[in-house]
């Protein structure tokens, strides 16, 4: 049985977006995920907002981990195979 479902949050508040996640996945199994949300910053590093980098940064990094752990962490305890 498979089924995908798609979740719109906001992936720069890690903390909301995986709560919000956990939420609407909570009466189903993950065993997979497509963590693959992100974008760039064009020009100088410099040139950007030390927010804007931050933003970024917890786009493209800090939830993809958090989801990952988070998931992963269900699969290990309900041996779950991915």
């Amino acid at each position: 049985n498979q089924e995908f479902r798609a979740i719109g949050v906001d992936l720069s508040k890690s903390e909301q977006a995986l709560a919000q996640i956990d939420e609407n996945t909570k009466d189903i199994d993950i065993q997979l995920i497509f963590n693959n949300a992100g974008y760039i910053l064009f020009g100088l590093f410099t040139d950007r907002s030390l927010q804007a980098q931050m933003t970024n940064y917890h786009v493209n990094c800090t939830t993809a981990v958090m989801l990952t752990h988070h998931f992963l962490s269900k699969m290990i305890e309900k041996k779950l195979k991915g």
